[in-house]
């Protein structure tokens, strides 16, 4: 009998948790409404290219920012015209202005600027800045140098217009856990930011031009995980 209470009161306990998550919501900025709710889907995350070709290699290695500068000297070996590491200092080729090297800020704790990936037509880097404890990505206009910090990894639209970032960490909470939004077209334009208390995104893809599917997960009190499916749209206002 004794055991059977204690079933049923663990089972009411997950799920009063789970009825706290709330995830459908409608978020308004200055020019755009952004909206996301709960989908049914069975998306996968797709392997790239670098993963494919590198996956002996990866599945050696299971720290980030060591995965991190394998795939770094991969991008260089393939973009080595644009993109260049010396001494431990990234420099990225920008069209007005040359060389430009990607600054440590020390108050902030980075350790290294680490290239992620290249957006050639969208006129984009993406840079992943390894901190004490944690990590976040800086965004870089490949026309001017201009950088954008961001606190989680980027996911473009097709036509590279838009840019959500995202990030989880709802245990450590060494980084923030959320979303951030930008427009991108010739410059980089915060739109806004979403942190969810006790869900976040581990993946994300887009699937049309406004839209994007993400994997995310909320974590219980025995720090189990429940996988779920959202979709983010965004609409100009």
């Amino acid at each position: 009998m004794k055991t059977k209470l204690t079933l049923l009161l663990l089972f009411l306990l997950l799920k009063v948790n789970a009825q706290k998550i709330k995830i459908d919501t409608i978020l308004n900025f200055e020019n755009y409404t952004i909206s996301i709710n709960k989908i049914d889907s069975n998306l996968e995350r797709e392997k790239s290219t670098f993963e494919i070709e590198m996956k002996d290699v990866l599945s050696k290695e299971d720290n980030m920012h060591r995965k991190s500068l394998l795939k770094e000297t991969y991008l260089i070996k393939k973009n080595k015209n644009i993109a260049k590491k010396e001494l431990g200092n990234l420099f990225l080729k920008t069209e007005n202005n040359g060389w430009k090297k990607i600054e440590l800020n020390p108050i902030s704790e980075e350790i290294e600027n680490v290239l992620d990936n290249v957006y050639l037509t969208e006129n984009l880097y993406v840079v992943r800045t390894q901190w004490g404890e944690g990590n976040g990505y800086k965004l870089v206009n490949k026309i001017n140098g201009e950088i954008t910090d961001s606190f989680g990894e980027p996911r473009l639209n097709k036509e590279g217009n838009f840019i959500i970032s995202f990030n989880v960490d709802l245990v450590a909470e060494y980084t923030e856990n959320g979303f951030e939004f930008f427009t991108n077209n010739k410059s980089i334009n915060y739109i806004g930011k979403f942190n969810p208390k006790n869900w976040g995104a581990e993946w994300g893809v887009y699937t049309s031009e406004n839209k994007f599917i993400f994997k995310c997960y909320s974590v219980d009190d025995y720090l189990n995980q429940n996988h779920f499916y959202i979709q983010a749209e965004i609409k100009k206002r």
